[in-house]
């Protein structure tokens, strides 16, 4: 990044990380370290690549159905303990891990819509 080394106090991520693949999200961490100025702090938010509820396993299941899929094979998105330990490999060194349950929930009418939009696969059903 053209930014000058120790010139940013926060640098906040939403899905950033989990949309690259484990090298560019090594290098992409250890460029954020490089930037921030002493003390800065880094908030990221990844999503689990492990379903936490049935909602999330069917959208997984479905997805996995799809002749569009959403997610693409080679997702990375890592678990928190990866990216707890490539965050330490790029410098940080005070990480915390805080886990938040956002659900999307389709259902009746709507959920079969986004299925249908999906291209969801008969075998889902």
């Amino acid at each position: 990044m053209a930014i000058r080394s120790d010139s940013i106090d926060c640098v906040l991520s939403h899905e950033l990380l989990c949309e690259l693949s484990a090298e560019d999200t090594l290098i992409t961490v250890k460029e954020i370290y490089r930037i921030l100025s002493q003390g800065g702090m880094h908030i990221s938010g990844v999503l689990s690549p492990f379903p936490l509820n049935r909602s999330q396993e069917l959208v997984l299941l479905a997805d996995s159905h799809s002749a569009n899929p959403f997610f693409e094979k080679s997702w990375f998105s890592p678990p928190a303990d990866t990216l707890a330990g490539m965050l330490y490999c790029g410098g940080f060194s005070h990480i915390v891990a805080r886990y938040v349950d956002i659900s999307i929930r389709f259902q009746g009418d709507c959920a079969f819509q986004q299925l249908d939009a999906w291209n969801t696969d008969a075998h889902f059903f």
